[in-house]
């Protein structure tokens, strides 16, 4: 199969394996996946030129290595690998980074995999069409990234004009668009060096308006809620080809 040429591979990063220090623990109940996603957290974060990482892929379950070469010839997925992150100055961006790095790893696992579904059909029609809503879902992809930071950034802010509390509040919005996973943590607490399960104020959907206070006069955790999850992960799950992440108003 022919495919159109790609970059060269980027130079490893002085930083090496040791920048795969402390991922997020969110297994995905599959343990060769886990392995996998840990590595390329690992990958990603230090820099790791694009032959490792496409090893790395290639040993994935249910991956057509030739997906993984189509993929690694596509300019704009060469970017995605690329951690162009804000500098972990503070523990909200540090524990932000590292989740950012596992949506990634998970998002780029998946995206071959549902590339392999094409590829395995050898119709560069099917592989053009694959690409193109691949593209869509790396939009969403990006677009729950971007949010992800902003709501750090913002509550790093925060947390710093406060006299950086040990906790800090989570006030909502509470009117006919807001959330069930928002209106339930609204007047709770949480710590703002470990991001809570749905996220950080500002980063639980696409439209979120949540924002961090001053810590409430309550024992109550966002950190406690049951079923507790981000709604706006970005990765986009391989088992369902026609899902897309979440776009729509609260």
């Amino acid at each position: 199969m022919s495919y159109p040429a790609g970059p060269p591979d980027p130079y490893d990063s002085p930083t090496g394996q040791a920048a795969a220090q402390n991922p997020p623990s969110e297994p995905s109940g599959n343990a060769a996946d886990d392995f996998i996603i840990s590595a390329l957290v690992a990958a990603i974060i230090a820099g790791w030129v694009l032959s490792k990482i496409r090893d790395l892929l290639t040993k994935a379950q249910d991956v057509d290595p030739n997906a993984v070469t189509f993929l690694m010839r596509q300019s704009v997925f060469i970017q995605l690998l690329k951690m162009d992150e804000y500098a972990p100055i503070n523990p909200m961006l540090g524990a932000q980074r590292r989740q950012n790095a596992f949506r990634r790893a998970t998002y780029v696992l998946n995206s071959a995999r549902r590339i392999s579904t094409a590829t395995l059909t050898r119709d560069p029609a099917t592989i053009a069409s694959a690409w193109t809503r691949e593209l869509n879902y790396l939009g969403s992809h990006l677009q729950a990234n971007r949010k992800r930071n902003e709501a750090a950034i913002q509550l790093a802010e925060r947390w710093n004009k406060a006299g950086r509390p040990a906790l800090m509040g989570w006030w909502a919005t509470l009117d006919s668009k807001t959330t069930k996973e928002c209106r339930a943590a609204h007047g709770r607490n949480f710590d703002p060096k470990s991001i809570p399960p749905i996220g950080y104020p500002g980063s639980v959907h696409p439209n979120c308006r949540c924002k961090s206070v001053l810590p409430w006069d309550t024992d109550l955790r966002v950190e406690n809620l049951p079923d507790a999850r981000m709604m706006f992960d970005g990765t986009v799950a391989a088992s369902n080809p026609g899902w897309r992440a979440t776009t729509t108003q609260p």
